[in-house]
């Protein structure tokens, strides 16, 4: 019988999370931010739907939106989608 492997290995859970990481001390500065988020926005999406993992278009474009507004991008809302995007996978 096979083992129900999780869709994204731990060096990969990783890498998404360093990528995730980066991208949201990016969105700090005020107009690479903007552009950052439209990037990492394609690239989040592209790659959990290459994995197979299947967000709701909604959920997958909520950290995008949210880092839009001003106080509310301090907040690691990247990082905590691809650990979401994780659990909700295992």
């Amino acid at each position: 019988m096979e083992e129900n492997q999780p869709k994204i290995s731990i060096a990969e859970l990783i890498l998404l999370l360093l990528a995730a990481i980066i991208f949201d001390f990016i969105t700090w500065i005020p107009f690479l931010g903007t552009a950052v988020n439209f990037f990492a926005t394609g690239l989040f999406w592209l790659i959990f739907w290459l994995k197979g993992i299947r967000l709701s278009s909604v959920k997958s474009f909520v950290p995008g939106i949210l880092e839009f507004i001003p106080l509310l991008n301090i907040i690691p809302f990247w990082t905590a989608m691809v650990i979401v995007a994780y659990i909700m996978e295992e």
